[in-house]
């Protein structure tokens, strides 16, 4: 909690860029490490209004248990779902480094922290350019101490001392 809490100004500025430059009507977002939804709230902040799209967001996720707080979290975020001509969650079972999905698919994937799970990075970035569409977008946040953000890297530092290495 204390680290979204720390990163929630970032996100809500990174998904409000992301999904103002994708297609007005059902642009495919793919998010790697689903789990329970998060970011939920992001998305129907940076989609509310009268010019709101409507995406098609397709959770990826090895783990199935989640499915059923991923579903709660947007049912929750009050993003208006596809019953009321708004936007679709489909969960897949998944790896970062295998997306079942074809390739130029995605006008976008979404991984916030995440990649530090991920058993190989670079097949893992390979996947996400293979299942993005020419021109898609990458949006990534990791929680790695910040060299740009002082008072995030405080707050990394304070809130989990053991991912922060000195050199």
């Amino acid at each position: 909690g204390g680290y979204e809490r720390a990163v929630a100004p970032i996100k809500r500025r990174l998904f409000s860029q992301l999904f103002s430059s994708l297609p007005s009507e059902d642009a495919v977002v793919v998010e790697l490490g689903l789990g329970t939804f998060p970011n939920a709230p992001y998305y129907a902040e940076a989609l509310a209004g009268p010019n709101g799209k409507k995406l098609d967001v397709v959770g990826v996720d090895p783990n199935d248990s989640m499915q059923p707080y991923a579903q709660a979290a947007f049912a929750d975020s009050g993003l208006p779902d596809a019953k009321l001509g708004g936007s679709t969650l489909r969960i897949v079972n998944g790896v970062a480094e295998a997306i079942p999905l074809a390739d130029n698919s995605a006008d976008a994937v979404v991984c916030t922290l995440t990649l530090c799970t991920v058993v190989d990075m670079d097949r893992t970035l390979a996947e996400c350019v293979r299942v993005l569409k020419p021109g898609g977008q990458f949006l990534f946040l990791e929680h790695v101490l910040s060299e740009t953000d002082p008072r995030l890297a405080a707050a990394q530092t304070v809130l989990n001392p053991l991912q922060v290495e000195s050199a």
